[in-house]
């Protein structure tokens, strides 16, 4: 665990550079419900609305800075993205 600016975060290094945290919203296999998934592993949590599961996961990304969230339509391509520093 580092700590800058007062803020503690975890930090992997590749090349000298830190990594982001992943997070992501993608919907379910049916498209009645929205993950959250953080680095691509096993979903946190479903929700029933998707604004619900985007509220979440900004949330979380924003608590865990650096970090980025993409949202991802029922193609699982990418609709929205946001990086928080």
């Amino acid at each position: 665990m580092e700590n800058y600016a007062g803020k503690s975060f975890n930090r992997t290094l590749m090349r000298g550079e830190i990594m982001v945290k992943e997070y992501s919203v993608v919907p379910n296999k049916d498209v009645t419900g929205w993950f959250v998934k953080i680095e691509d592993v096993a979903p946190t949590d479903l929700y029933d609305e998707r604004d619900t599961a985007v509220e979440k996961a900004t949330e979380m990304a924003e608590n865990n800075k650096p970090s980025r969230l993409q949202v991802m339509d029922q193609d699982h391509n990418v609709e929205n993205e946001w990086n928080f520093k």
